[in-house]
């Protein structure tokens, strides 16, 4: 009833801040369109995993139905929404999503993957293209997990049968990352993790919504845009709901406008008094209050120890720009909230992200604040390079070799960013800000948190996916790769992808943790040139050791 009635004052015919995911209203940021656009790769992909995450409430659900709108018409999807299921539950759903009639006293594993691989086979032989989304992922018992790995085994002698898409909150990051899913995560051939939007994209999303609703006239001062984005830290339902509060007291208030003031009661009205204050203005208002109190003791010098002296030496300004994200370098929290003491004492930061990828694109000869985009891999394509970010271990890195950020932690679990520019047999030489150092190969793998970014130049030669049956010069070009890398490409004067390269190439994605499938994409030739030395620098480990 409260809708309706704000609904005839401000003339809409419709809530723009529903909570409910509708795709009419899909506001498509740039980190959306990239994430739709992964998925969408992904399911043209031969096999494998597809994998989308991100908090509650960023837009998941929202982006899969924007996805199913948008298949190809050869594309069969079988949608599962609730995954608390044992496996037999679990092969029988999927069995109806695909209308695969399976008798009544079918009760086992095998009945089933049976039942599905015949499916599977004849959609094959029609062209028709199967594939499987899971919602809620991070849900599926590890059992479960490995039952849906073995799904992607079913396949002809050139192609993977059964495409799948795992759509889940962060949690399922870690439990594809525990030793014993290694596996299932070396079959992803695709990921995305959809972050929360930034100041300036809550601004237009909330402006998209309400012109998607019928309102022109622009509602909210800028104020108001700034205390929602922090209440609802990016998240677009909590932005959707504090913003549904906003029009409702403003009607009530008979306002056509909306203020900071009123955004902050709405914010306070839908998550609490003390949710609707983010941790970090607590943390800030803290650090503050501590710096206050330094400076105070240190100008009074009650005991006398010269302390104004001594610290004057070692005081650096502030940063400018603080970016504790990996992927995305998050803005600054207001500064202007708090008065700011009289003299600034400060301990130089920890290296941040965007000075680490700064670092790393100018090996490029790169400027990374210059280039378009949102985060590194925009930022990179732009450019003309690829990108590949995610998990990783030494022996991945080596093998990819081209320098990387990596996500360090120190004991205290403080986080820092450096290039990795070199790994030895002993250690690794990191680049952080303008200093250059080694360090022990131990104490790195102690540090690293196993995160990283790379970026890379795909040869020109390759411009499409690789796979039996294929001629040009690019299988010329793979052949002596493959020689190069230590495996038998067969005669490197052969333009025919043959059986001697698929057995060659699936040494090498075995080798490399990749699935090996035989099929040459973009992750297997980032290993097969980093393995065979092929690229100009920079890199890794440029000649063998």
């Amino acid at each position: 009833m409260s809708q309706a009635l704000y609904q005839d004052y401000f003339g809409i015919a419709e809530n723009p801040f529903s909570i409910i995911p509708d795709p009419h209203y899909l506001f498509m940021s740039p980190r959306h369109r990239e994430a739709l656009a992964h998925v969408l790769f992904g399911v043209g992909e031969s096999g494998g995993f597809v994998l989308l995450t991100g908090e509650v409430g960023t837009g998941k659900t929202t982006i899969c139905r924007t996805l199913i709108e948008q298949l190809p018409d050869n594309v069969d999807l079988a949608l599962i929404l609730n995954p608390k299921l044992t496996e037999i539950e679990l092969l029988a759903t999927i069995c109806d999503e695909m209308r695969v009639v399976y008798p009544r006293g079918a009760n086992t594993v095998k009945n089933f993957i049976d039942f599905i691989n015949r499916h599977l086979l004849r959609a094959h032989a029609q062209g028709r293209n199967p594939v499987l989304m899971i919602d809620e992922a991070q849900a599926l018992s590890p059992g479960v997990l490995e039952l849906i790995r073995l799904l992607t085994n079913l396949e002809t002698k050139d192609k993977k049968l059964l495409q799948i898409i795992l759509v889940g909150q962060p949690e399922l990051l870690h439990i594809l990352a525990k030793p014993e899913m290694r596996q299932t995560a070396q079959r992803i051939t695709a990921r995305y993790h959809l972050s929360p939007l930034g100041l300036v994209e809550t601004r237009a999303y909330v402006l998209h919504r309400l012109k998607v609703a019928g309102l022109q006239e622009t509602l909210f001062s800028n104020g108001a845009i700034k205390a929602v984005h922090v209440a609802s830290r990016g998240i677009p339902r909590l932005i959707n709901s504090i913003c549904d509060r906003c029009l409702l007291a403003a009607y009530a208030k008979n306002l056509r406008a909306i203020d900071a003031r009123l955004a902050k009661s709405a914010a306070r009205e839908v998550l609490g008094e003390i949710h609707a204050a983010p941790q970090v203005w607590r943390r800030d208002l803290l650090l503050a209050s501590l710096v206050a109190a330094l400076v105070v003791f240190v100008t009074l010098d009650p005991m006398n120890l010269g302390l104004r002296d001594r610290i004057r030496s070692w005081v650096s300004p502030p940063p400018t720009v603080a970016a504790t994200a990996f992927v995305e370098p998050v803005e600054a929290a207001p500064i202007d909230e708090f008065p700011a003491p009289a003299e600034t004492v400060a301990v130089p930061p920890p290296p941040t992200a965007e000075g680490a990828l700064t670092r790393l694109f100018a090996l490029w000869d790169l400027d990374f604040t210059a280039l378009t985009g949102f985060g590194p891999c925009e930022k990179a394509e732009s450019a003309g390079l690829q990108c590949i970010q995610g998990r990783a271990s030494i022996a991945n890195l080596r093998a990819m070799n081209r320098p990387a950020v990596a996500s360090l932690a120190d004991a205290s679990g403080t986080r820092s960013f450096a290039v990795v520019t070199a790994v030895r047999l002993d250690g690794v030489a990191l680049v952080t800000g303008d200093e250059t150092r080694d360090m022990a190969l131990s104490d790195f793998t102690d540090r690293w948190t196993g995160e990283y970014v790379l970026i890379w130049r795909l040869p020109a030669v390759f411009t499409r996916d690789l796979r039996i049956g294929l001629e040009g010069d690019d299988v010329l070009a793979l052949r002596r790769l493959l020689t190069k890398a230590g495996h038998d490409g067969g005669d490197e004067t052969a333009r025919k992808f043959d059986e001697t390269v698929k057995t060659a190439v699936q040494a090498l994605q075995a080798r490399a943790g990749l699935s090996a499938d035989g099929i040459v994409g973009k992750a297997t030739l980032l290993f097969l040139t980093g393995m065979g030395g092929e690229t100009a620098l920079p890199a890794l480990v440029p000649t063998a050791e």
